[in-house]
């Protein structure tokens, strides 16, 4: 007697391995996880490039509910213009420190950067939280340094 299994399990059986191979697939694909340097580096990078094209309420919106609690919108618009005015342009950073921090539902990092800028260079401090799709910043602290 041979074994004549029925369309409707045969078809079963087809669903399973389907489902079994989709989930082998999905379950291998890990996400990228980014290091501490990195994301200071790809925060400060962003920061920059908004402070630099003097998008200052974009860097507002890509702040913690923590630093907004701290800094009013028109207090923190009117810090990075002073430093606009008196520094100009960002133009090269280099990470001094970094360490990673606790950052609640995302991964936090808290790092030193030297920063050269059109007319002079300064020191700043940033408190980063990156969640997967987005950093934000939840402190960031200038130190003046010399002016050109």
């Amino acid at each position: 007697m041979r074994f004549h299994p029925d369309p409707g399990r045969r078809a079963l059986v087809y669903v399973c391995a389907a489902v079994v191979v989709l989930f082998a697939v999905v379950g291998c694909k890990q996400p990228v996880s980014l290091s501490a340097q990195q994301v200071l580096e790809r925060g400060v990078a962003e920061f920059h490039s908004r402070y630099n094209d003097q998008k200052y309420e974009e860097i507002y919106a890509h702040s913690t509910s923590y630093y907004r609690a701290r800094n009013p919108r028109e207090l923190s618009r009117s810090v990075l213009r002073d430093i606009r005015e008196s520094y100009g342009r960002a133009l090269r950073t280099r990470v001094k420190t970094f360490r990673p921090s606790p950052g609640g539902a995302g991964m936090g990092v808290v790092g030193v950067v030297t920063t050269e800028f059109e007319k002079g260079v300064a020191e700043e401090t940033f408190t980063l939280v990156h969640y997967s799709a987005r950093d934000e910043i939840a402190l960031f602290s200038f130190e003046p340094g010399l002016l050109h």
